[in-house]
């Protein structure tokens, strides 16, 4: 994807009596978007890499993601199920 996506925030103090998340979260709301949306900019820009490690996917039926009976960041373990 060559598009930068952003990140989209809501609380829940916005649309309701409730003081959701919290004084202290809700300060920080800002930077934590601005983080979030760098991360994302770096695995949508083509350049960048991801921020997730690789995971190994094992299911009964490749084509049946429902069939999933696990996910594993090292491929050994992957192979052993």
């Amino acid at each position: 994807m060559s598009q930068i996506q952003k990140w989209h925030s809501l609380v829940h103090r916005w649309f309701a009596n409730k003081s959701c998340p919290g004084n202290w979260l809700y300060s920080r709301l800002g930077d934590l978007a601005a983080k979030v949306t760098s991360e994302l900019s770096k695995t949508t820009s083509g350049g960048g890499t991801a921020s997730t490690s690789q995971m190994y996917r094992v299911r009964k039926t490749w084509s049946d993601s429902k069939s999933q009976l696990g996910a594993y960041k090292l491929l050994a373990n992957a192979k052993k199920k």
